[in-house]
């Protein structure tokens, strides 16, 4: 395990951020918070950050964690919301490791596997190339959140950068009116209905 690495940069990052810390050991942080957003479709997202110091990030050791993350969130930060109904679950490991593979590279950059109401993304700072490796792309699904992961994620791998706040979602802001719109526009015409018989 790296012994450069104590976590407790990523703590504070965390705990500046609004986060609970759930967990911590020497190679090991876990943190969660619950936040409703009205430019994500009026969605409460539930956060589940996991981050770990490594020796070396490979695809293996990311797939053989993967399911650990998912039940330990599921155990450790439970929704107030049915999955789904207007909640979701976003699961963000940062992984902070000494050496990173091609391949846990790619993963890192390329687009998350889909989940219903759920997310899973990984990112990782290669303490050999000094380079951080995170989605850059935004996918067309989802896409009013990855712009607020990518600012947590990186925010906990790299502490110390300037802060300009958590993006909103300009497509999830006009959604957002869109809906509220169209549901009271639904309402009125049942009152109008209503008192027209």
């Amino acid at each position: 395990m790296p012994d450069s690495y104590s976590l407790g940069a990523q703590r504070q990052e965390l705990q500046r951020l609004g986060f609970e810390i759930l967990k911590t050991d020497p190679h090991t942080l876990i943190a969660k918070r619950h936040n409703f957003y009205w430019d994500c479709l009026l969605t409460c997202v539930n956060y589940t950050v996991f981050v770990r110091s490594v020796d070396c990030l490979t695809p293996e050791m990311m797939a053989q964690e993967r399911q650990s993350f998912f039940d330990q969130a599921q155990r450790l930060n439970p929704s107030p919301l049915p999955r789904g109904l207007q909640s979701g679950n976003a699961i963000l490991v940062a992984y902070l490791a000494k050496r990173v593979t091609p391949e846990a590279q790619r993963i890192c950059l390329g687009a998350p596997q889909k989940y219903f109401a759920q997310f899973y993304l990984p990112a990782v700072w290669d303490h050999s190339q000094g380079q951080l490796f995170i989605l850059r792309q935004t996918p067309y699904w989802g896409r009013i959140y990855f712009g607020k992961f990518r600012y947590i994620l990186s925010h906990v791998l790299l502490p110390h950068q300037p802060d300009s706040g958590e993006p909103r979602s300009q497509l999830g802001t006009f959604l957002a009116i869109a809906m509220i719109l169209w549901f009271g526009m639904i309402f009125l015409l049942i009152i109008a209905l209503m008192f027209s018989a």
